[in-house]
């Protein structure tokens, strides 16, 4: 079972190539690919889909669903969230 996710978390952007969702490959949305590899903070923004919003350390915005992201064990910058 999948550990659950406390908002807002740290983050990193990843690559998800050689993984699989069923039998399909998964790809990495256009809008993520330069990320790819950059920390951020996730934000939870309400039920829905795609309610969570992404703010890199760079100050560039994603929605949770332009890219593929792993939580990361690193404290949350006061500001965030």
């Amino acid at each position: 079972m999948a550990e659950k996710i406390t908002y807002p978390t740290r983050c990193q952007i990843i690559d998800p190539e050689g993984l699989f969702m069923g039998p399909n490959p998964l790809k990495a949305p256009e809008a993520s690919k330069p990320h790819i590899g950059k920390k951020g903070t996730a934000s939870y923004k309400g039920k829905g889909k795609g309610r969570v919003r992404i703010v890199l350390d760079d100050g560039t915005e994603l929605d949770g669903l332009d890219c593929w992201w792993t939580p990361i064990n690193e404290p949350v910058p006061a500001n965030a969230g």
